[in-house]
């Protein structure tokens, strides 16, 4: 009888056991001596334990780690869910291969390209830094500084000096002339000054006739002057007969 009892228990747990089996995810995972199986596989290297969206009882691959922190000059920067870019960069999508591609925003495709802050500029117009790291492009205006008034406040003399502040570069030319007369022996200097420092110069010599000139660059920022003076004859004093200005 107790030998009968047992067979009848064996027996329930038995089928019990093979109903429990019968139901999805349960003895899926077994503890295997050095680590488990699911479904009695142990998957392949690199795989973790993913859901079917019943159970996670589907190996699946893992897809690649790279860089996880963004250095900036060497020091890295505080970890975020996003890369951010400004304005200055463009970025296009590709599905095929999967990425997505940064560039600079500028139309230029040389080794050197400068990105643009406000309107493209043209092949023939310069450009400008405006001390904030920006390159501006300029449209170049050209003055006769005898007559109206420029960069310096004032239209310009000889002997003054003059300040630039415009943010940009100024190109200076300026001609001098002698008194006329057809007089020999005399000298006649033109000398120029750009942030307290002498400049380009020029000279009339053993005449009073003739006109001779220089053009220099004076950076924002710095000031500067021309003079004429005779240094020596009995001739009539030389004049700036132009002084032209490209801002």
């Amino acid at each position: 009888m107790k030998k009968l009892k047992s067979l009848w228990v064996l027996g329930i747990f038995a089928t019990v056991a093979v109903a429990i089996a019968a139901v999805p995810g349960f003895f899926t995972t077994v503890n295997a001596t050095s680590g488990y199986l699911v479904n009695g596989s142990g998957g392949t290297s690199g795989q973790a334990l993913c859901s079917d969206g019943t159970y996670y009882d589907t190996p699946c691959g893992v897809g690649g780690f790279f860089y996880q922190t963004i250095d900036l000059a060497g020091s890295a920067q505080t970890q975020r869910a996003a890369l951010n870019f400004t304005e200055r960069f463009t970025a296009a999508d590709s599905s095929s291969p999967s990425r997505t591609t940064m560039d600079l925003n500028a139309s230029g495709t040389g080794n050197v390209v400068a990105t643009q802050t406000a309107i493209a500029g043209s092949s023939v117009q310069p450009a400008y830094y405006d001390g904030n790291g920006n390159i501006v492009p300029h449209v170049p205006t050209m003055l006769n500084c005898l007559s109206v008034s420029c960069a310096g406040g004032s239209t310009y003399v000889s002997g003054t000096g003059y300040f630039n502040s415009t943010g940009h570069t100024l190109i200076e030319e300026v001609n001098m002339s002698g008194p006329g007369g057809g007089g020999t022996g005399d000298v006649y200097q033109l000398s120029t000054s750009i942030g307290g420092a002498p400049g380009p110069a020029a000279a009339i010599t053993n005449s009073t006739d003739g006109t001779v000139g220089v053009t220099f660059l004076v950076p924002t920022g710095n000031a500067f002057s021309a003079t004429v003076a005779k240094a020596s004859g009995g001739g009539g004093a030389p004049t700036i007969s132009t002084w032209l200005e490209i801002q």
